[in-house]
């Protein structure tokens, strides 16, 4: 079944269930293309690494396409996790177009809709695509310079065989849930509560989300921003207000989430009580596709090819898909995607002086400093000097907030949802004589930095026991009302 949502009408379409007699499915798993026009004006991005990634989307996403229609057997079904899209609403000008008719119009052709369309349908098994920020276009400080999203949907019907907003269909005994964070209050741009780094979705889609779930299907749920900024309490007056709830009232048959957005591989290990992951993103890496076997009884699921990605890193090996199994590649040749400095590899031997200030280097956001490993631990000392100096203060807490980000996307500060990142700063904290808990919840509650962690109240990564730190309808939404003088306000 498909959700289609074009302006207030609402379309359910229903897809015919498929049916296997084989003992596995595979699933291939395609993130973050960021597919630029000819309308791009290059290069405008947050550090190097990303400037040198963007050009070389379009080439990376082809090669990945063609890796995946050259395995064999072929799978079962794809599913891309978001942000086909990169600055794809806007002209050689640089100006919003939001008239459907100017993506379809011979003279504005090619454009990033037009590439990504033709890259993404040579995939030869069956595709399912959710959607990312980048393939909406919101500003909350100005409505009128927004791309409404009946427009975007009739978008993504043309250029995509029919690809809905949400959607869910059958694989074999499996249900496949995509889910849109692009729906809810914080991706309006008529809305007060509007802010793009925080997914929303929606009283409808989660209502939806619940009945889908409630039929007590093994299922992977697939969303594109990780769950680490899903807003909390987003729609008071529903038993089960938002995505963490949903999925936390129907755990038992959710047998994994995947997300995109970060551009880092990250395994979110014990922060949930199912297996979460985030995919790295083709943009920076033609390597970064995954190949998931699925049990035909709906049973259980694994990653053949996790491993690949060296652990929060930007790049993947290269790997032999010949055999019955994937597994490293004999001779995989240079490595040719946009890592980052230090590389995995030279991350212990790199030598970073204590950061006393928030800018003291340029950090995930900077040119000398951006390290192709996500949440390394090897810099924790360097990077939390200042906090382990002395008491909680406004430029300790701005360096903890800016520099345990996964990556420069990340909104949240959320490296510590992961339990090694947490026991690491846990131990280092407690040989300064300090507690750990008590800087972040002061970093967070009285410098209001937006920090996930255990046991945060009302927080979007729970305690390793599974359980909802400050459960009930709370809101986390330290939510960066964008008011018109820039003002910062809370919802609780």
């Amino acid at each position: 079944m498909k959700y289609q949502c074009y302006a207030s009408t609402i379309v359910l379409v229903f897809l015919p269930s498929v049916v296997f007699a084989n003992q596995h499915l595979r699933l291939a798993l395609i993130s973050d293309a960021h597919i630029i026009g000819p309308q791009y004006r290059c290069c405008h991005e947050s550090n190097d690494v990303d400037n040198d990634s963007i050009i070389k989307s379009a080439d990376r996403l082809r090669s990945a396409v063609q890796s995946v229609n050259s395995l064999s057997p072929q799978p079962d079904a794809v599913v891309f996790v978001g942000d086909i899209l990169h600055d794809g609403y806007v002209d050689k000008d640089g100006r919003t177009q939001s008239d459907y008719s100017w993506y379809v119009d011979p003279v504005n052709l090619p454009n990033a809709y037009t590439i990504g369309s033709e890259i993404l349908t040579q995939l030869r098994a069956p595709t399912q695509y959710l959607w990312g920020n980048h393939d909406y276009k919101t500003d909350c400080a100005s409505p009128d310079n927004s791309v409404p999203r009946n427009v975007t949907a009739r978008l993504i019907d043309h250029f995509f065989k029919g690809a809905a907003p949400y959607s869910s269909t059958k694989l074999g005994a499996w249900r496949l849930i995509l889910l849109n964070g692009m729906l809810g209050e914080t991706w309006d741009p008529a809305s007060s509560w509007c802010h793009t780094p925080w997914s929303s979705f929606g009283p409808q889609q989660l209502q939806w989300l619940h009945t889908q779930l409630a039929a007590g299907e093994p299922t992977l749920v697939f969303v594109h921003h990780p769950l680490s900024v899903a807003v909390r309490g987003e729609a008071p007056g529903m038993l089960w207000p938002d995505l963490i709830t949903v999925l936390m009232r129907h755990q038992h048959v959710v047998r994994g989430v995947f997300t995109g957005h970060y551009h880092r591989g990250l395994d979110w290990g014990s922060a949930y009580p199912f297996p979460v992951r985030t995919l790295p993103s083709t943009r920076f890496d033609p390597d970064n596709f995954f190949l998931l076997e699925l049990q035909s009884d709906g049973s259980s699921f694994k990653v053949l090819d996790w491993a690949k990605n060296k652990g929060g890193s930007r790049c993947s090996e290269t790997w032999d898909y010949s055999g019955p199994v994937p597994k490293p590649s004999l001779n995989p040749g240079p490595e040719t995607g946009s890592c980052g400095d230090p590389s995995f590899n030279a991350t212990s031997s790199y030598v970073l002086p204590d950061v006393m200030e928030v800018d003291s280097i340029p950090g995930p956001s900077g040119h000398q400093f951006n390290p192709e490993k996500s949440c390394s631990t090897e810099f924790m000392p360097q990077v939390l000097a200042t906090c382990l100096a002395g008491p909680p203060s406004p430029k300790c807490c701005d360096i903890l907030a800016y520099n345990t980000r996964p990556s420069s996307v990340a909104w949240a500060a959320s490296c510590w949802c992961q339990r090694r990142f947490y026991a690491k700063g846990h131990a280092l904290f407690k040989h300064h004589g300090r507690d750990l808990h008590e800087v972040l919840h002061t970093c967070h509650f009285t410098f209001q930095k937006d920090i996930q962690y255990p046991g945060r109240p009302a927080g979007s990564c729970l305690t390793w026991d599974g359980g909802i730190p400050g459960a009930g309808g709370q809101s986390i939404w330290m939510a960066k009302q964008h008011h018109r003088h820039g003002r910062v306000a809370d919802r609780r």
